[in-house]
């Protein structure tokens, strides 16, 4: 049952208007996976507290109470929870299509989209249901997993099935509870999980504590919210940037400008490749054509579509990675590999 909705706005945003070009993008939704116990409400309760002004909203597939944690709630009425932050949970019907199509209609505008499944919901389906409702992009599907049971929880002649498709539904595994295993037992379930999933890309987590800024690539974070303007566009260099808040343990983020034309679907190429050990990337560069497209990888998986905003300036790459892992030698020359040939000096 579909039957919970959370959703943050910021204030200032309540003046936005229909005319703005973002606006008419789909709305990005990440799916949140994995078994019973894995720290799904945990990951969506820590978003909640670190939106840091993003407008998220969290559609819950809960059968219980609402798992917001109690000291975000500030009132409750029987169809409406408010929570700190200007915060609201609105209560869904069964409908899950009914529920999308609510969201897409509701204003203020949403940046992001958060769907916690069940425990043992798959994964596939529900990113194939996100495609028979306009205005909705799917982004990541996130499935996080607890180091200390995932392995026994495969081996179950009873959710066995139903663990390993969700790990293998993933984009970006989160291999939560690292802190109650040793680091021999950790390697060994990391060693485990590449052979079941290869290639996703594995995050280690306590607490399940990811910050959105790295794992929401909204408009707020990959495009807008890096706060380029410090760089001057004639330098075309790097600058490197710390992920703020919990994050800087965790990620290193590279933004840099593209001044020439590329081709969009072979740096998406470049971008998913496993040399660069990116979680993230999102760029909006100008296509071989002179279009402005969008690139986005998560883990493998990548996406390549036009930006309705019209630009006279350079365009933008954000790529994320863990810590230490982000080599910005690779990621200049995946940008040459995909740089349009015809401008080639």
């Amino acid at each position: 049952m579909w039957c919970r909705l959370v959703e943050c706005f910021r204030l200032a945003d309540l003046n936005a208007t229909s005319g703005d070009p973002i606006i008419n993008e789909p709305i990005p939704v990440t799916l949140v996976a994995g078994y019973l116990g894995a720290g799904k409400t945990t990951l969506v309760n820590h978003w909640l507290r670190h939106a840091n002004g993003l407008r998220i909203a969290v559609l819950v597939n809960d059968f219980g109470d609402i798992n917001i944690d109690a000291d975000l709630i500030e009132a409750q009425s029987d169809d409406v929870i408010s929570l700190a932050g200007g915060c609201v949970c609105c209560s869904f019907g069964s409908d899950l299509v009914g529920a999308l199509i609510d969201l897409t209609k509701r204003t203020p505008r949403f940046d992001h989209l958060v769907i916690e499944t069940s425990g043992v919901a798959l994964p596939k389906p529900i990113t194939q249901t996100l495609k028979l409702v306009a205005g909705l992009r799917h982004d990541a599907t996130i499935v996080l997993c607890d180091a200390e049971q995932v392995q026994a929880r495969a081996a179950d002649k009873f959710v066995g099935d139903t663990v390993l498709a969700q790990l293998r539904d993933a984009d970006l595994l989160v291999v939560n509870k690292e802190d109650l295993i040793s680091a021999e037992q950790l390697s060994t379930v990391l060693a485990w999980l590449s052979k079941i999933a290869p290639g996703t890309r594995l995050l280690k987590t306590v607490r399940a504590e990811l910050d959105p800024a790295a794992m929401l690539t909204t408009r707020s974070y990959a495009w807008e919210g890096v706060e380029l303007s410090g760089v001057e566009p004639a330098s075309n260099a790097a600058r490197p940037l710390r992920v703020t808040s919990h994050a800087a343990t965790q990620f290193d983020s590279l933004s840099l400008y593209v001044e020439h034309r590329v081709d969009a679907h072979v740096l998406a190429s470049e971008l998913a490749a496993d040399e660069l050990h990116l979680y993230r990337s999102k760029a909006i560069v100008r296509h071989s054509d002179d279009r402005l497209m969008v690139v986005q990888t998560v883990g493998h998986r990548s996406e390549v579509r036009p930006w309705n905003k019209t630009s006279t300036g350079p365009s933008h790459l954000v790529c994320i990675a863990a810590r230490d892992q982000l080599n910005a030698a690779q990621i200049r020359s995946a940008l040459l590999k995909a740089r349009y040939q015809d401008q080639a000096t």
